[in-house]
């Protein structure tokens, strides 16, 4: 019984320092506000009164009598000013001050001793609320024990509190947020299954498809099958005998195909309500979740006033801070990622955006600098923080010069920029200046990390500025990360996916308007020249050309931190809804990879980092197109081949490729049907042995289609037998090639001839 007794008192406990922490970040910001001008001070004053009387509440139900004691002390201060019993003066809100650190000592070590300072402090309270100055809001900070709070203390607690959306504003619930954080896994798990069954859904209506042709035809061998029995008479007793045996397993295969056909369409449909109702349920479940990660921006300023105080004494400045639209609603994984980032550049803003008071009055500015934290609502489903201090400014001169010096840029090129292109520079890491030094140090690497997580969120951030009169930075992100889009690319045989927020646009340009300029491939769109490079080169991918060898190049045009740009692929697949998996603890940071994503048949891909994408592309020396080489691709001959071993399609396609035709591969029938559908090709070689669709179903395809009937087809194959082979020049093949014997000559020759 008494250790079930402890284990309850420690679970009361550590309730209480959840709870204790929480209401001390509430008095710090609190009394930090009550310093600003203009502020509601009878409104400040119920707060703080009120937190007090809570935390005593609590300390006593927990028997901390210590804590208990201090807030009572504490309360009799508040009491008397709440009452207008005394006004308010800066020795009360000291007291108070050095009061919430001294509290924050009790909770911490609840089973200390008292310090002698605090048994003082406490003192000072009861006489301060008889109207009497205080020595202790006079001296210095609390010594013997006392504790001096960082910006870091601002994230105190694990728990994150929720409004439900359709519940009265008053009701609120507790949820710990690991709690949270796993019921959100679960939900990116099952938009994950979500995929899998339209995937395999479409697989199966695929499947139960291709049956049609078998119906097609086999009316036609029905008939071909009576004729035959009526004429088995003709024929001697063993031959009967056999066209008898072979009729029979024919009706037998018809009717077992049939019961097949029923069983496809029947799984087919059931696979099809099945994703139906499960994409239903994930989109439902994701809604909700949604609503239940909505939070306003509030929690994202809890410490921040605290913060700014704390940073404004130790620098001997005077913050004016406002913050406003703090109501607004966004997704709490949203929030959670942008407190480093707001933190940063309020820092950076007090440190080596705002002058001293004295300074600031030689320049004819107020004393008290100041701050100002603005969320509004864009369109859609956009937001946009603003941070705004009205200090020294950004020196663009300066930033162009030490981009010239460092050859980031040069003087022509800097010549077209504007302005603000030109303070995107302090986001290059550890970029800096001698006057940044000065007047924006530690905006070098931290403001590189600052913009990659904004970019993580699928944002952007830009820089207003004017000399003397201060900075604005703009940062504008999505409400929610419920969905993320992404653009599929192809680069050789690599599947690739592109943040959909840094597309301009997709492009299919004739290689006549691909142009050279100082050694370099560039684009010549709405009126601007634009750097292109091949992506298969800036990721260090195996390449020949990244262009087809059609009279059209595939490009994806991007725009990064204010630099557009374009990327020569090999194809462009698709767009559509992912959900992005970190690299994990091994792979914290792999350059130009953000994440990865699963698509619904179990690849794995990439998705690309767009900042570092572009510097990648910067140093990256990209070789002109030749004009030799657009002769080349005008000319040189397209092969598909449909090949589900990856030994045998890679080596068909290193054979093939290394006399100069551009080659294709798909991992079965069904894919190489689909890309014969979608691009012109010269030559298919197919393997037989395949999944989903086999050779000869592919063949008899192509010679059914209108279009694709005349395209020459080689059969290459582990096949052998002359059945074999009567077979795929039935299904209308050109040649017949087995592998076991495979001579790569023999194969060239024929393709030769066929071309």
């Amino acid at each position: 019984m008494a250790n079930s007794n402890d284990e309850l008192q420690q679970r009361l406990r550590q309730a209480f320092r959840e709870e204790a922490m929480e209401r001390l970040q509430m008095l710090a910001d609190a009394l930090a506000m009550i310093q600003q001008s203009p502020v509601d001070e009878a409104a400040v004053i119920e707060r703080i009164f009120r937190e007090v009387h809570s935390l005593k509440g609590a300390a006593r139900a927990v028997s901390l009598k210590q804590v208990e004691q201090f807030c009572q002390q504490w309360e009799s201060l508040l009491s008397a000013l709440k009452h207008k019993q005394l006004l308010p003066t800066a020795e009360h809100w000291s007291l108070s001050r050095k009061a919430r650190k001294v509290m924050q000592q009790l909770v911490e070590d609840e089973d200390a001793a008292v310090p002698e300072s605090v048994v003082r402090l406490g003192e000072a309270f009861e006489v301060a609320a008889q109207g009497e100055p205080s020595d202790e809001a006079s001296g210095s900070e609390l010594r013997d024990g006392g504790v001096m709070e960082s910006a870091s203390e601002a994230d105190a607690g694990n728990a994150t509190s929720l409004t439900p959306p359709d519940t009265g504003p008053s009701r609120h619930l507790k949820v710990n947020v690991q709690r949270l954080d796993n019921l959100l896994f679960n939900v990116e798990a099952l938009q994950q299954l979500k995929l899998y069954a339209l995937e395999h859904a479409q697989a199966a209506r695929d499947a139960a498809r291709e049956f049609q042709v078998w119906r097609r035809n086999r009316h036609d061998v029905g008939t071909a099958a009576r004729q035959l029995k009526g004429r088995l008479g003709e024929f001697n007793e063993s031959t009967q005998s056999q066209l008898q045996t072979l009729l029979d397993q024919l009706d037998w295969s018809g009717d077992f195909l049939g019961q097949w056909e029923f069983r496809l369409g029947y799984w087919a449909a059931g696979s099809d309500q099945f994703a139906r109702e499960l994409v239903s349920l994930a989109d439902l479940m994701r809604q909700e979740m949604q609503h239940t990660l909505i939070l306003p921006c509030g929690v994202l300023t809890e410490g921040i006033p605290a913060m700014v105080q704390d940073i404004a004494d130790d620098s001997g400045k005077e913050v004016r801070l406002e913050v406003t639209g703090d109501d607004l609603q966004v997704d709490k994984r949203v929030l959670d990622e942008l407190r480093s980032p707001l933190q940063h550049l309020i820092r950076n803003a007090i440190d080596h955006g705002l002058e001293p008071p004295q300074q600031r009055q030689e320049r004819g500015k107020a004393s008290a600098g100041s701050l100002k934290v603005t969320f509004s609502h864009e369109v859609g489903d956009k937001f946009e923080l603003l941070i705004q201090d009205d200090g020294r400014g950004m020196d663009s001169a300066a930033l162009a010069q030490e981009a010239l010096e460092r050859g980031l840029v040069s003087a022509e090129e800097l010549k077209t920029w504007s302005e603000e292109r030109v303070y995107q520079l302090v986001f290059s890491s550890g970029f800096s200046t001698s006057a940044m030094i000065t007047d924006l140090s530690g905006r070098g690497l931290g403001l590189a990390i600052v913009q990659e997580k904004v970019e993580r969120l699928g944002g952007e951030i830009r820089i207003e500025s004017q000399p003397g009169e201060g900075t604005t930075f703009l940062i504008r992100l999505p409400t929610t990360m419920a969905t993320y889009r992404a653009l599929l690319v192809k680069v050789t045989e690599t599947v690739l996916a592109v943040p959909a927020q840094v597309v301009v646009k997709v492009l299919r340009v004739p290689l006549e308007e691909l142009t050279t300029m100082e050694n370099r491939l560039s684009l010549s769109l709405d009126g601007q020249v634009l750097p292109l490079w091949r992506l298969a080169e800036v990721l260090d991918l195996p390449w020949e050309t990244s262009i087809t060898a059609e009279t059209w190049a595939q490009l994806v045009v991007l725009k990064v931190g204010g630099n557009t740009f374009a990327l020569l692929v090999d194809e462009v697949l698709d767009d559509q809804e992912i959900t992005i998996k970190p690299l994990g603890r091994q792979l914290k940071r792999v350059c130009n990879v953000l994440g990865a994503t699963l698509l619904g048949n179990g690849e794995i891909v990439p998705l690309l980092h767009p900042q570092d994408l572009f510097e990648s592309c910067r140093r990256t020396q990209a070789a002109p197109l030749r004009e030799a080489s657009k002769e080349d691709l005008l000319t040189k001959p397209r092969i598909l081949v449909a090949e589900d071993s990856v030994t045998s399609r890679g080596l068909l396609k290193t054979i093939l490729e290394s006399v100069g035709y551009e080659v294709t591969t798909a991992v079965d029938g069904m894919e190489g049907w689909n890309l014969l559908k979608q691009s012109e090709f010269e030559l298919l070689v197919s393997d037989i042995e395949m999944p989903r669709m086999d050779g000869f179903a592919l063949t008899q395809r192509i010679r059914n289609d209108l279009n694709l009937r005349q395209l020459p087809v080689v059969l290459v194959t582990a096949l052998q037998s002359p059945e074999d082979r009567e077979r795929g020049l039935e299904a209308g093949a050109n040649a017949y090639i087995v592998k076991s014997g495979f001579d790569q000559s023999n194969l060239l020759d024929v393709i030769r001839r066929l071309l």
